[in-house]
């Protein structure tokens, strides 16, 4: 069985009795001891990782800032949309009821400028025939308001 050896830190007090001397490498050189290059590669490494944690925190930071601002953007594009929607509708609006208006003062016009001429017939009838004469008118009269009627209705269905 191979004989292991043991490994002793390097200012251990059995290489200070073994008479061991500075160690040199095959060309007579001091021979240098890798462990503060260990050490100092080990740091730079930590400080590498540290400052990639720190600009991918600051990267994600600045996407959620970024996203934020786009939010509120669109917050504010959609508000200046639905006032000029609401704008354009409420004009709309009153522009539908004021040819509505003008248009059933027309047909208003049209049914009294007919009952009234309704009237006069029936006044200018009346001696001649009794009883049935009012009828006569009443029936015309409804007709006619009934005529109006479907006139206004099917405009407004129609519009809309």
């Amino acid at each position: 069985m191979a004989s292991r050896q043991i490994r002793r830190p390097v200012g251990s007090q059995q290489n200070k009795v073994s008479g061991a001397g500075v160690a040199v490498d095959s060309y007579g050189g001091p021979v240098i001891d890798p462990t503060e290059n260990v050490l100092a590669l080990v740091d730079a490494e930590s400080k590498y990782q540290n400052d990639m944690r720190e600009a991918e925190t600051r990267r994600v930071n600045e996407a959620a800032a970024a996203e934020t601002r786009r939010i509120a953007e669109l917050s504010l594009q959609k508000q200046t949309f639905d006032s000029e929607m609401a704008r354009v509708l409420r004009a709309n609006m009153d522009s539908t009821s004021t040819l509505l208006a003008m248009q059933l003062k027309e047909v208003k016009t049209d049914i009294q400028i007919e009952l009234r001429s309704l009237n006069q017939f029936r006044w200018e009838s009346g001696g001649k025939t009794t009883g049935r004469s009012d009828v006569f008118g009443y029936i015309i009269a409804a007709a006619s308001a009934s005529a109006a009627l479907t006139v206004i209705v099917s405009f407004f269905l129609r519009a809309h």
